[in-house]
């Protein structure tokens, strides 16, 4: 069983270990200066973002 977060976090500092990253397809994302995380587990894809 992973327990993880269903909310908003303001003012939070996280750390998220590589066990858990290791299970699930992870990305970060910052659009608008509004930081995003989201998973998928199990993993799927193969996302590559690449420089323009």
């Amino acid at each position: 069983m992973l327990m993880v977060n269903d909310g908003k976090l303001t003012d939070t500092d996280m750390l998220i270990g590589m066990d858990v990253i290791s299970l699930c397809d992870f990305t970060i994302t910052n659009p608008g200066a509004e930081t995003k995380f989201s998973f998928q587990v199990p993993s799927s894809l193969d996302i590559d973002f690449e420089k323009y």
